[in-house]
């Protein structure tokens, strides 16, 4: 599947990279549903470890003009 991705997302992945020295910053990322276990598409995720516990982050790059749907 091509990489879905956009100038913003790439600009915020960029900023990321820079703060999160001892993570893993990736661009338009598959993870499962909590609820459904389906594979959701999200904008940037952050993985980074505290300690002995993993951490998750997720960011979604929206447009507010343009209402956001779960696909």
């Amino acid at each position: 599947m091509p990489k879905r991705s956009n100038a913003f997302q790439q600009v915020v992945t960029l900023l990321h990279e820079q703060f999160a020295s001892d993570g893993t910053v990736t661009e338009s990322k598959f993870l499962p549903d909590s609820r459904t276990g389906k594979l959701r598409e999200v904008d940037i995720v952050i993985e980074s470890q505290v300690s002995e516990y993993p951490i998750l982050l997720s960011v979604e790059c929206i447009d507010h003009n343009r209402p956001a749907t779960v696909e």
